[in-house]
């Protein structure tokens, strides 16, 4: 008789084996997709001459400006979102890296 040799140890919240059946790429590409990623609270708060961009993933944020007080205070709107009907537990590091460019004066 053939012995099961693999094992899992984890946490497989969620997940339905459905014998014989197949998925198609759209469902799968939608499982994979990652429901974590940054977001901004209230874009119309931001202020002004504040510029941002997200990747596609919205795992990078990238602010411009030229007031550190406005630039401070956008990134006091940035706030973490988890979407997932059933988010997995554990730490979730943060990045944050800065660059200064100074204006010459002519």
């Amino acid at each position: 008789m053939p012995r099961f040799t693999q094992y899992f140890r984890g946490s497989l919240s969620g997940l339905t084996i459905r014998p014989g059946k197949i998925e198609s790429q759209k469902v799968i590409s939608c499982l994979q997709a990652c429901k974590e990623g940054l977001d901004i609270n209230s874009l119309e708060s931001l202020g002004k001459g504040i510029k941002f961009h997200f990747n596609p993933a919205q795992s990078i944020l990238v602010m411009e400006g030229e007031d550190l007080e406005n630039m401070n205070a956008a990134l006091r709107k940035v706030s973490y979102i988890n979407s997932r009907q059933f988010p997995t537990p554990g730490i979730r590091h943060l990045h944050i890296s800065t660059s200064v460019q100074y204006a010459s004066n002519g």
